[in-house]
């Protein structure tokens, strides 16, 4: 009886365990903050492996709706060559971003950060049938399949009950995610001064021509602080572009 309440007791504390406070620098943070493409896994990646030079760990942030799975995959495995622990600190992880929870270092969520899984969406493709088609879908299918297992894993679910839990998407909040092992540990994240003090440019382009956001180098400052345009704009369009640059930043109707 006394080893049943020493148990429990052990289990409520680690479900209740405060949040884990964490300091993010210039030199242990790296920001992903838009969708995973090709381009931006080469600049983060290039990030990333620059500052393991001189920091250990590295927290990645997580403000992500997804995007391209080959290019995530790629991004993950040069992280892994890099031998150092590489956490994840999510705000907004879905699709692809959830995969790169899964597939990291210790998963920290902010309290009010999302996690979201789906199954994938595929378009464009088309090939002989049969022929190059089955093959191309069959070599789609064992990626996709292939994510599934590890994040089942990670989670600590069979594939079946983690393919099913996803089938509609799966919604998590930071203390749902905590509490169903889709993360490890709630975090309280602050930034240190020289982050608070610094900002950076991105370029976004929209149907309105390409607008220049500046945002914080502080990652919980996550709207942008200004716009500029490349082109002379009316007054009355002005709210027009930071309607449209929000919903391509924060677009979810991606494959993964």
């Amino acid at each position: 009886m006394i080893k049943y309440l020493l148990v429990l007791a052990l289990l409520c504390n680690i479900a209740n365990a405060a949040p884990v406070n964490i300091t993010l620098t210039e030199n242990n943070s790296v920001i992903f903050n838009d969708q995973v493409t090709s381009e931006l896994v080469s600049k983060k990646t290039l990030e990333i492996m620059s500052k393991s030079l001189k920091a250990s760990p590295i927290y990645l942030v997580l403000d992500t709706p997804g995007g391209s799975v080959t290019a995530g995959l790629r991004f993950v495995d040069s992280i892994k060559s890099l031998g150092i622990p590489v956490h994840t600190i999510t705000i907004f992880a879905a699709s692809m971003g959830y995969q790169f929870v899964q597939e990291l270092g210790t998963r920290y969520i902010i309290p009010s950060g999302t996690l979201m899984s789906h199954r994938g969406f595929l378009s464009g493709v088309s090939g002989q049938v049969p022929g190059e088609l089955n093959s191309r879908v069959n070599h789609i299918q064992s990626i996709l399949s292939g994510m599934s297992e590890r994040a089942s894993k990670r989670v600590g679910m069979t594939k079946e009950a983690y393919d099913a839990a996803i089938v509609n998407e799966l919604w998590l909040n930071g203390n749902e995610a905590v509490d169903k092992k889709h993360a490890d540990a709630l975090a309280n994240v602050k930034c240190a001064d020289n982050l608070l003090r610094e900002t950076y440019e991105q370029d976004v382009r929209t149907p309105f021509g390409i607008a220049t956001l500046q945002f914080s180098k502080c990652p919980l400052i996550s709207a942008p602080l200004s716009f500029k345009f490349n082109r002379s704009v009316k007054p009355e369009e002005i709210e027009k572009i930071k309607r449209a640059v929000e919903l391509k930043r924060k677009n979810l109707n991606l494959i993964f």
